[in-house]
């Protein structure tokens, strides 16, 4: 197995980027479906507890101000950057399996989660974020109050 250099390895994600610029060009997807980061596929579990919704992201080897959640609407953004661990040395890759650049996931929330009181918490490469669940109030019959004028 031969190996690849970092420019080559560059070239390649540049072609990746164009490919999915034209994917999204011809079939109308929206454009936070597809990510424009360097491929960082980053793994997501969520799930409920009682009256909390869980998301946990897997972003292992990220420090403080390397990453931003925010919500929007109904969906939670988590953006950052991936260092790359050995940028500061000349280094000739042989294999690489552990990306690094800019890295983007659009996570469509549940209708009933209060977008107010979210929590983070970033441990052991694992990003925790809780959301309190609302109950939805739609379907409930409740009286409205007119005023008539006199």
């Amino acid at each position: 197995m031969g190996s690849i250099s970092r420019e080559s390895y560059e070239r390649i994600l540049l072609i990746k980027r164009e490919m999915e610029r034209l994917i999204r060009e011809f079939s109308g997807l929206d454009t936070d479906l597809i990510s424009e980061s360097n491929n960082i596929h980053i793994p997501v579990d969520i799930y409920e507890v009682k009256s909390e919704v869980f998301i946990q992201a897997e972003i292992p080897g990220l420090k403080k101000g390397d990453i931003k959640v925010f919500v929007s609407k109904n969906k939670l953004f988590i953006e950052g950057t991936k260092p790359d661990s050995a940028k500061e040395e000349k280094v000739n890759y042989i294999w690489m399996e552990r990306p690094y650049g800019s890295i983007k996931r659009v996570i469509e929330l549940p209708q009933a989660c209060d977008t107010k009181s979210i929590t983070g918490e970033y441990k052991n490469g694992v990003l925790t974020l809780k959301l309190k669940r609302i109950e939805e109030r739609r379907g409930e019959k409740r009286e409205v109050e007119i005023n008539f004028e006199d």
